[in-house]
């Protein structure tokens, strides 16, 4: 990720799940010492990325720091479809959303999938998975409860820092490491 504003996400598993930037962000913030893509909390800010699944497993990965300047349901990844709400279907999910002012939690189908609390300005570590009938969030290792969920998922795009839908009006403050 250069240290200028940035305009793509390239995604190392070899995969090719490169992600296209829209908005300023900028490599200017860390964590752990080492530099990362920073979110200043501006609206329409975010990457966005091509990647489908049709099953019904998903595992999500995220490092980084939020900021108390978020927005409330701030996605830090969001699986849907561009231009499609992400929240109220079985074929999409928020796998790490916030929901102010320190609870981090997945959102799939209208149905909250656990939270679990964290600290504004602290880095921390966090998996969302689902099983094919369950969901667990886990907190630097730390699991939460797991909450029954099921079906088919059916998603083309993924977005880092907002939603599929709402860039305007829901924007990260923070620092992300890893997605």
């Amino acid at each position: 990720f250069p240290s200028h504003d940035s305009k793509q996400w390239n995604d190392k598993s070899g995969n090719r799940y490169n992600a296209i930037g829209t908005g300023t962000i900028t490599r200017s913030g860390t964590i752990n010492g080492i530099p990362v893509p920073t979110w200043t909390g501006s609206t329409n800010t975010y990457f966005l990325g091509s990647a489908s699944n049709t099953s019904t497993t998903v595992t999500a990965f995220g490092v980084f720091t939020m900021n108390s300047s978020s927005s409330t349901y701030v996605r830090i990844l969001s699986l849907g479809t561009a231009g499609t709400p992400d929240y109220d279907k079985v074929t999409a999910m928020n796998p790490i959303t916030n929901n102010g002012p320190t609870n981090f939690f997945a959102y799939r189908n209208n149905t909250s999938l656990g939270a679990v609390t964290s600290v504004y300005g602290t880095p921390v570590a966090v998996c969302s998975r689902v099983t094919g009938s369950n969901h667990t969030f886990f907190l630097n290792g730390t699991a939460g409860a797991t909450v029954a969920t099921s079906g088919n998922f059916g998603y083309s795009n993924y977005t880092v820092g907002s939603s599929p839908t709402e860039e305007s009006t829901s924007y990260l403050s923070g620092n992300v490491g890893e997605i």
